[in-house]
C-alpha cells in the first residue's frame, strides 16, 4: 500500500442563500485512498427580518460524495490508463467543461468568472445530488426540463442562489401528479366472456398486480427502491446507478429573537432576528475511487398558507367522509385533492394531485387569523386565489421557479434587506486528509 501523509485542508466558508434552495458551501476533490475527517463549526443568520420572528426556521446540512467517474464515464477510467504520457483527445476524450458568459456558479460553491468555463465535474455533480436526493419522484421525472440537467449550468436567481427543493411536509405538499392505472384492478373471466364467472385466482391475480404496479407507483420509483421493495434486498451499491452517497446530515431548528440592546436609549425600531450556531461533523471516510465532497445547506420555513381551512369548511359532511368507517375506508383508492380542499377560498382548484383518501383526518390545518393574510412580513404562503396550482408548485419551494405570482416571491417581503440573500452562513471547515501525495518538502528537493 501506497504510504500517506497527513494534510489539514481547514478552510473558511461565507455563503448566502435563499429560503428553500439547495446551497453549496464547498467542494473539496479527493483521491483514490483518500481517508477525510470534516468538521464544520458555522454560524447561520437569517437577513433582517421586517417583523419580530415568529416562526422557527429548519436549517439542513448534508455532506455528499461523487465519484468522477459517474460524470466522465469512460473517458475518466481512459485517463488514468493512459498515464502521465497519456494526450486528450488521442488516447481519452478530453474533459468536457460547462461555458459561463454570464458569472454564474455560485450555487456550485465556485467562484463564478465572467466568461471561463466550469469544470464539469461541478456542474454535474450538484445536477446529480439534487436529482437523486432531493427530487420528488412521485412529480417530476429525472428527464424533466425543468430539472437540473446535467452539462447545464443553472442561470439568474438558480445560479446565484441554487435551485428549490420541497417544501417541509404538510398535508398540502404530498400528491402524486398521476394515479395508479385503473385496469390493473380488473380480473378478467375464465373465458374472456363477458358476464361469465370470474375465477377466484383471476382476482388474486389483479390484486397482486395492482399492488406490485402501486408499489412501483407511489413507493419503488428508484431502481434500488424497487428491488428493496419488490424482492426484499438488502441495498444497492452506488456504484449500479452511479448515484451520489450521503456521508452526513445535520438537522437543527434557528430561533429567533427580536432585538439587540442594553438599555431603553438603544432601543429603537425593533426588527426580528435569527442565529444559531450549528456543528456539522462527517466521520473518518475511506474513499476509493476520485471524486469530490460535498457540503450542501437548506434552509426552509414550515409550510403555512395564511388561508388554511378543513377539508369539511369547502365538502359536503356525509357518512362516507365524516365516518371513518375503517372497513370502508380501506377500500378507497387514493384520490385527488384540489387546493380548495386544504384552504378557505374555493377558487383556488388547482389540482394538488393525488393521496390517500381521508388526509383530512390524518392531519390539522394550521390556524392562522385572516389578518395576517392582509400583512405582509410573516413567513406564510399566500395561495389565495392561486390560478396556476399544481402538485410540483404545492411540492416545490418556490413553485419550481415559475414566474407567477405568488411563487415568484416567496418570502420577499418577509426580509428588511437581503443585499445577501435570506441567510448567511460563516462556517470554519475543519477538514484532516491522508492521502498518497508527497509532502511538500519533496517537490522543493525534486532531483536532489
Amino acid at each position: 500500500m501506497q504510504p500517506r501523509n497527513n494534510f489539514d485542508l481547514s478552510h473558511y466558508i461565507a455563503q448566502v442563500g435563499e429560503v428553500g434552495r439547495l446551497q453549496t458551501l464547498s467542494v473539496i476533490p479527493v483521491l483514490a485512498n483518500d481517508s477525510m475527517a470534516c468538521q464544520m463549526e458555522m454560524s447561520v443568520n437569517l437577513s433582517p427580518l421586517n417583523r419580530p420572528l415568529k416562526i422557527d426556521s429548519k436549517c439542513d446540512i448534508y455532506s455528499f460524495y461523487v465519484k468522477h467517474r459517474y460524470i466522465y464515464g469512460d473517458s475518466w477510467v481512459d485517463m488514468l490508463q493512459a498515464g502521465i504520457n497519456g494526450v486528450a483527445g488521442t488516447d481519452y476524450t478530453a474533459f468536457a467543461t460547462v461555458g459561463n458568459g454570464t458569472a454564474n456558479g455560485n450555487e456550485l460553491g465556485y467562484l463564478p468568472v465572467n466568461g471561463a468555463t466550469i469544470p464539469l465535474f461541478y456542474v454535474d455533480g450538484y445536477a446529480s445530488i439534487w436529482k437523486e436526493f432531493f427530487r420528488i419522484p412521485t412529480v417530476n421525472e429525472e428527464t424533466d426540463a425543468d430539472i437540473p440537467q446535467p452539462g447545464v449550468l443553472l442561470t439568474n436567481v438558480q445560479g446565484k442562489y441554487g435551485f428549490p427543493v420541497s417544501r417541509l411536509e404538510s398535508a398540502m405538499t404530498g400528491g402524486s401528479l398521476t394515479a395508479v392505472d385503473e385496469e390493473n384492478r380488473m380480473a378478467e373471466s375464465t373465458s374472456g366472456t363477458s358476464g361469465d364467472a370470474v375465477d377466484a385466482l383471476d382476482i388474486k391475480k389483479a390484486q397482486n398486480l395492482y399492488k406490485s404496479e402501486t408499489d412501483r407507483h407511489y413507493f419503488a420509483t428508484r431502481y434500488r427502491d424497487l428491488i428493496k421493495k419488490a424482492f426484499g434486498s438488502s441495498g444497492v451499491s452506488i456504484d449500479v446507478d452511479e448515484r451520489p452517497e450521503l456521508l452526513a446530515h445535520t438537522s437543527q431548528w434557528i430561533s429567533g429573537y427580536d432585538v439587540d440592546a442594553q438599555d431603553f436609549s438603544n432601543l429603537g425600531k425593533a426588527i426580528g432576528k435569527s442565529s444559531a450556531m450549528i456543528v456539522h461533523k462527517m466521520g473518518k471516510k475511506y474513499f476509493n475511487e476520485h471524486g469530490a465532497v460535498w457540503h450542501m445547506a437548506v434552509i426552509r420555513f414550515p409550510t403555512i398558507a395564511t388561508d388554511e381551512t378543513h377539508y369539511y369548511t369547502n365538502n359536503t359532511m356525509d357518512y362516507a367522509n365524516a365516518a371513518g368507517d375503517p372497513l370502508t375506508w380501506e377500500a378507497e383508492e387514493p384520490m385527488p385533492y384540489t387546493l380548495g380542499d386544504f384552504h378557505m377560498n374555493q377558487a383556488a382548484s388547482g389540482n394538488l394531485g393525488y393521496q390517500a383518501y381521508g388526509q383530512w383526518l390524518r392531519y390539522h390545518p394550521n390556524a392562522i387569523n385572516r389578518i395576517y393574510h392582509q400583512r405582509a412580513g410573516y413567513p406564510f404562503l399566500s395561495w389565495n386565489a392561486v390560478a396556476a396550482m399544481d402538485a410540483e408548485k404545492a411540492a416545490y419551494c418556490h413553485g419550481m421557479d415559475v414566474a407567477v405570482t405568488p411563487f415568484n416571491i416567496e418570502y420577499s417581503d418577509y426580509f428588511g434587506n437581503d443585499d445577501l440573500g435570506h441567510w448567511q452562513i460563516y462556517a470554519i471547515c475543519k477538514t484532516d486528509v491522508d492521502r498518497i501525495i508527497p509532502n511538500a518538502i519533496k517537490s522543493i528537493y525534486a532531483g536532489v
